[in-house]
């Protein structure tokens, strides 16, 4: 199973999400911060790799789910979210939060 522990650098507000928040990139998103790529990083890239990755979140509930996620973002100053697969998300960190919720939901609906 891929790593689920996350790291908050206080320094840089850099929090390292393992495979969480983890996306499959297309050749024009490679070495770019989300906030470089017009959008960011869609809810179907991490829902196809968080799906791959977490086979466990077809049983996760999004109403428990969520609240914790949400919880994490309230109490601490993240500036960037580094996972291992996929470039960093910087900028806007409200709506690609959203659309992993969002990508949850979905595994947890699609067969």
């Amino acid at each position: 199973q891929p790593g689920s522990q996350w790291v908050f650098d206080a320094q840089t507000g850099i929090l390292f999400t393992g495979d969480g928040f983890g996306y499959y990139q297309n050749a024009e998103q490679v070495g770019k911060f989300s906030d470089e790529v017009e959008g960011g990083i869609r809810e179907i890239q991490f829902r196809d790799y968080h799906r791959t990755a977490f086979h466990f979140l077809r049983w996760v509930l999004p109403e428990k789910f969520n609240p914790d996620l949400d919880a994490i973002f309230a109490q601490l100053p993240i500036k960037i979210i580094a996972p291992i697969h996929g470039d960093a998300i910087r900028g806007d960190i409200p709506t690609h939060v959203a659309r992993l919720k969002q990508a949850v939901a979905n595994i947890r609906n699609t067969p």
